[in-house]
């Protein structure tokens, strides 16, 4: 409790039974001291599993004698920290990670990640090997946003943007991919399943951007003309696509989100926690794209490991070196887009 709220309670010592006063602050608090603030029953009632048979239990129980129904809409448990083992931490065993010496040590930023990328259904584990996974999650995402950033910086949506019609089909794509995305990671907060969340973020940021979208685009970024509407299709399918990571990974990754979003988009609003979820253009042809390109990616990641075993065993020394023939199946041939 903060000393300055001290003042706003008063201390009682008319205790009929811990789990029974706990069991009813739905009635005593949600309709009794903060009626005015909060409502009934309550969207989420939150604690470890232990609870099931405690407050849980209790709540529910003096709930339905009062008001026949439960005091919350939702019910969410999750299981206790152990190390990395999945033993029990304690101080004889050595094995105790605080967590004021993770912040320090890595950072804020990445205590939030490893609590947010845990499945807490069950016990959540925590160590160093752990710590280490997280970080090099983080910098892949964070490089990514650098990439990100870096290639939006001389864009402007108002004076730049590319119409959607006219923007290339590459990037159409990429529109229509992260609009999925989005969907995806909503329908996971939606549920709580935070774990999932972190999941779908690394493999957008490191594997559907950092390997394949953003590898293709280097040379466009880079080669053609500052103003050619090749570049600024590029650049308005990126500015989408940065403008949505960011409110997504912003309830994971809140410090980042925020640093990013005041080099984003400098003097547009006082904090990305005041900004909206937005769905992206809509793309018209966008379910073809999708069978389309997942056709290409497909092809492309066999051809990759193809030439990357040429590599090893010596037989080339570069992709650049590489002379490839590609034979399908007639079912594999006739997929959109996988012959041209």
């Amino acid at each position: 409790m903060p000393a300055e709220e001290a003042q706003q309670y008063d201390r009682t010592t008319d205790i009929l039974d811990v789990w029974f006063d706990s069991g009813v602050t739905h009635h005593t608090v949600m309709r009794g001291s903060h009626k005015d603030l909060l409502g009934f029953p309550a969207d989420l009632y939150l604690e470890g599993s232990d609870q099931h048979r405690g407050w849980f239990h209790s709540s529910l129980l003096t709930s339905t004698m009062l008001d026949g129904v439960p005091p919350y809409k939702m019910l969410l448990t999750h299981g206790f920290v152990v190390d990395e083992k999945g033993e029990k931490m304690s101080k004889s065993k050595g094995n105790i990670v605080r967590p004021q010496e993770i912040a320090e040590k890595y950072g804020a930023e990445i205590l939030r990640l490893w609590v947010a990328s845990s499945d807490y259904s069950g016990e959540i584990r925590l160590g160093q090997t752990i710590l280490k996974r997280v970080v090099e999650s983080y910098r892949r995402i964070r490089n990514t946003l650098r990439f990100l950033l870096a290639n939006t910086s001389d864009f402007d949506l108002n004076k730049h943007a590319v119409n959607l019609d006219d923007m290339l089909e590459l990037d159409r794509w990429a529109l229509a991919y992260t609009e999925n995305f989005r969907q995806e990671v909503m329908a996971e907060y939606k549920e709580f399943r935070f774990h999932n969340v972190v999941n779908l973020l690394q493999t957008f940021a490191s594997t559907d951007l950092g390997g394949f979208y953003l590898d293709v685009l280097k040379d466009r970024l880079y080669t053609t003309g500052a103003d050619s509407t090749a570049r600024r299709s590029a650049q308005t399918a990126l500015y989408y696509i940065t403008k949505t990571l960011l409110r997504l990974m912003a309830p994971v990754l809140s410090f980042t989100a925020e640093e990013a979003y005041k080099v984003f988009e400098p003097g547009k609003s006082v904090s990305i926690f005041t900004e909206t979820f937005e769905a992206l253009p809509t793309v018209k042809d966008r379910e073809t794209l999708l069978t389309k390109w997942e056709s290409i990616r497909t092809v492309r990641a066999s051809l990759q490991k193809a030439i990357e075993e040429q590599r090893t065993e010596g037989t080339i020394g570069s992709s650049l070196q590489a002379v490839a023939r590609i034979e399908a199946a007639p079912d594999v041939y006739d997929r959109p887009g996988f012959a041209g």
